[in-house]
């Protein structure tokens, strides 16, 4: 879906031609249209452009929707998500790290209290009942995590999806061994 320009018109004003390839024809230079501009400078898909050859705020905030995510195609959804996830400017998104934050410190407090002996005696059933609930909640925030993200095979791979992945892997493997075992 490559367009290339021809002629004079490679970037000037002058007059030439530019080949759009999406619908296979040579199209005047400089483009007719809002749509055929976007087209050669983007390589936007036609079906994308359609919607930007009527004028009006409709047409604009389709074109800045566009911009602002580089043609990602993610669902408002996947975007607010996002915005709150991976975002730290935003109010929503402090409050998640905080809580983040404050959750691993939680997890790791009940692991290793959960280590103690004599501890591990009195409240076992509740420290392991918090293990699960917190390991839950991380599987979430990891789904959320590659729904959300720009490139999922890219975040899945990336270092700090590969930790997200390997701190809850260990809980579903040793849940896995005792479901085995009995």
């Amino acid at each position: 879906m490559r367009q290339e320009a021809r002629g004079k018109g490679q970037g000037t004003r002058d007059k030439g031609e530019w080949l759009d390839t999406k619908v296979g024809r040579i199209r005047p230079w400089p483009p007719s249209d809002m749509a055929d501009t976007v087209r050669l400078n983007l390589g936007m898909r036609s079906d994308y452009c359609e919607l930007l050859q009527y004028s009006g705020l409709s047409g604009m905030k389709t074109w800045m929707h566009y911009m602002e995510n580089n043609g990602n195609n993610q669902t408002p959804t996947q975007e607010a998500i996002y915005e709150v996830i991976f975002g730290y400017e935003s109010r929503a998104g402090k409050v998640f790290d905080l809580v983040l934050i404050l959750a691993i410190f939680a997890s790791v407090l009940a692991v290793m209290l959960d280590s103690v002996p004599s501890i591990n005696i009195v409240y076992h059933p509740q420290l392991y009942f918090l293990e699960w609930i917190f390991t839950l909640l991380f599987t979430v925030e990891y789904g959320l995590r590659l729904y959300s993200s720009k490139s999922t095979k890219g975040y899945a791979f990336s270092f700090y999806g590969l930790i997200d992945l390997f701190s809850i892997l260990p809980t579903y493997i040793a849940f896995s061994g005792r479901a085995v075992s009995t």
